[in-house]
């Protein structure tokens, strides 16, 4: 059962990623879990994870970095729904176990595509932008044909 919770998860990947806005809107619940208090620390690999995918979501989003695979792309997204979402293995609410689960499957989705991120990572270091401050989640930041 959990096999096919995980081609699910991958098929719910593939329609977000052809709609934009729904990414955007991801990228905030995503980072609104994060933000959450009450929730144990994360591990550092797993925010530095969940802040690099979320803000390479938002560039490619905004057309600003699109030097990423789709097949990246849609692993990202099933990563970040997975975190998002309760399709756990261990439901969230049994802290800190609960967050266990998530942590395996971003460290391993962001494994799998590592010298996309890291690419990603040299790009964003390289630009104007300051390091501690998130890129923007508003719909008004999408180009305005993806509105």
């Amino acid at each position: 059962m959990r096999v096919l919770n995980i081609f699910r998860l991958f098929s719910m990947a593939k329609s977000i990623f052809r709609h934009k806005e729904t990414m955007v809107s991801l990228v905030q619940v995503v980072r609104e879990k994060q933000n959450l208090k009450g929730q144990p620390a994360f591990l550092p690999a797993m925010t530095h994870k969940l802040r690099l995918g979320s803000d390479l979501i938002m560039a490619y989003v905004r057309r600003e970095y699109t030097n990423v695979p789709v097949k990246s792309m849609i692993a990202l997204i099933a990563g970040l729904l997975y975190f998002a979402f309760p399709l756990d293995i261990i439901p969230d609410f049994l802290l800190p176990f609960g967050l266990l689960d998530d942590a395996t499957v971003l460290l391993f989705v962001g494994r799998t595509f590592n010298n996309d991120l890291k690419k990603f990572e040299a790009w964003k270091d390289s630009q104007d932008h300051s390091q501690t401050a998130p890129m923007k989640t508003s719909h008004d930041d999408l180009p305005e044909n993806d509105r």
